[in-house]
C-alpha cells in the first residue's frame, strides 16, 4: 500500500507502508518522528537521540558520523532521507523497553544462579565493590530494586 505523506518541507512524498520503519508525521506541527517520539524542527539531533534509552553521547556521536550529520545540526536541517536513515538505523538496535527487558533479565539471571552480584542486588546493595560504612547505600538501595520474593 502507498501512503502519500507530507514532511516539513511541504512537499508531498509517497512511501511504500512506512510505519514499519517508524517513519511517520505527528499530527502536531508537522513534526518529524524517530521511532515512537516527535521532535520539533529546532531540536538537537544530537539531543533527540539521547532522548532514547540505550543511546548516550558515544553511540549518538557514531550513528550521527555515519550518516554524515553535524553535532550542532536540527532537524529543520535534515531532509527526508536522512531521517529515514535514522529511523531504519535505530530500528537494528535494542533500545528502550527491549533493553529494560534484557538488563532486568540478566539480572534475575544472576539471582536465580545465587552469584555475589545477584545477592547484593536482592538486598539493594552495592554491586560493584562500593563501601556500606558511609551513607552511598542509600542511594544504591533505591537504584538496585529487585522484589526479594519470585
Amino acid at each position: 500500500m502507498i501512503h502519500k505523506i507530507h514532511f516539513c518541507d511541504g512537499i508531498e512524498h509517497q512511501l511504500r507502508d512506512p510505519t514499519h520503519l517508524g517513519v511517520m508525521l505527528s499530527p502536531y506541527f508537522n513534526m518529524p518522528f524517530l521511532l515512537t517520539k516527535s521532535f520539533p524542527d529546532a531540536h538537537l539531533v544530537k539531543k533527540a537521540l539521547e532522548s532514547f534509552y540505550g543511546i548516550g553521547p558515544l553511540v549518538s556521536k557514531k550513528v550521527m558520523a555515519k550518516h554524515c550529520i553535524h553535532e550542532t545540526s536540527n532537524f529543520s536541517a535534515l531532509s527526508n532521507q536522512k531521517i529515514l536513515d535514522l529511523t531504519a538505523e535505530m530500528t537494528g538496535m535494542k533500545l528502550e523497553s527491549d533493553l529494560k527487558r534484557e538488563v532486568r533479565g540478566n539480572i534475575l539471571r544472576l539471582r536465580d544462579m545465587g552469584t555475589y552480584r545477584g545477592r547484593r542486588h536482592a538486598m539493594g546493595l552495592p554491586v560493584r565493590g562500593q563501601n556500606t560504612k558511609s551513607g552511598q547505600v542509600h542511594s544504591a538501595r533505591k537504584i538496585n530494586r529487585v522484589d526479594w520474593k519470585n
